[in-house]
């Protein structure tokens, strides 16, 4: 899990680092995010600072220390909309090689063979305010996990559309559904958040499945099902954007 801010501009900004949004670390030297990452970043991703390893988004103090690195270049998808949010996903290249550690380690990606069930479980990770807010009054917000459950794409067709008739989302092929197993469901803070499934056939073992592209609203808990950017089917495209990543670095 990846935390991402945006670095202060210029000196009429703020003078402080702001999340904007989040990702998952998929080699030593890139982060998988959403194209709309970084429009909510202000669309600058040489201003961006990716926060690795993580637990307590407002302390600096940590049992184990995080690590900054800036983004150098960020690769959208060439055929993303901003309007529809379909093609929704973006590789950020980082400056320097990230070492890893017991609390900083790349995740898998889906293989084109893995399947998954109509009502798989799958676990959202995050720092954004939950159904019941998880940050204390002392200022600080922990990283936390949520079970989600996997939708059928047909039926979370049918459950987004009444949401919010305004919306520009369009439940496109490019983007598949989660909905909650208990109280708890991620938000629309969670821009990017990471959710993964169990790898099949095997019992500890997970792979990315989906980053956030239209959250919960979490003032509204009648609202049931989000939409997730579809990682396998942009498997090829990722591959090929990491393989031009490392042709630069070597």
């Amino acid at each position: 899990m990846v935390a991402i801010f945006q670095m202060p501009i210029n000196d009429n900004g703020p003078p402080y680092l702001q999340h904007c949004c989040n990702g998952a670390l998929i080699s030593d030297r890139a982060v998988l995010a959403t194209a709309y990452c970084l429009e909510n970043c202000g669309g600058r991703a040489s201003r961006l600072l990716a926060r690795l390893g993580d637990w307590d988004l407002y302390s600096s103090i940590e049992p184990i220390p995080q690590r900054d690195v800036r983004v150098r270049i960020g690769h959208t998808h060439p055929e993303y909309s901003d309007y529809s949010l379909i093609n929704n996903i973006a590789v950020l290249e980082l400056s320097t090689v990230v070492q890893y550690g017991p609390t900083i380690q790349p995740v898998c990606l889906p293989e084109k063979n893995y399947t998954i069930g109509s009502e798989e479980s799958l676990i959202f990770s995050g720092w954004g305010e939950t159904v019941k807010p998880a940050r204390p009054r002392n200022g600080h917000n922990f990283f936390k996990k949520v079970a989600l459950r996997n939708s059928e794409w047909d039926i979370c067709k049918e459950e987004i559309v009444p949401y919010d008739l305004s919306n520009r989302i369009n439940l496109h092929n490019s983007l598949v559904c989660a909905t909650r197993q208990h109280v708890e469901i991620p938000c629309r803070e969670d821009v990017a958040a990471p959710v993964v499934a169990t790898v099949p056939n095997s019992e500890d073992k997970f792979y990315l499945h989906g980053l956030m592209t239209w959250g919960f609203y979490c003032q509204q808990p009648g609202r049931t099902a989000t939409a997730l950017t579809n990682v396998q089917l942009f498997r090829e495209w990722i591959d090929e954007t990491l393989t031009r990543i490392s042709s630069t670095t070597t």
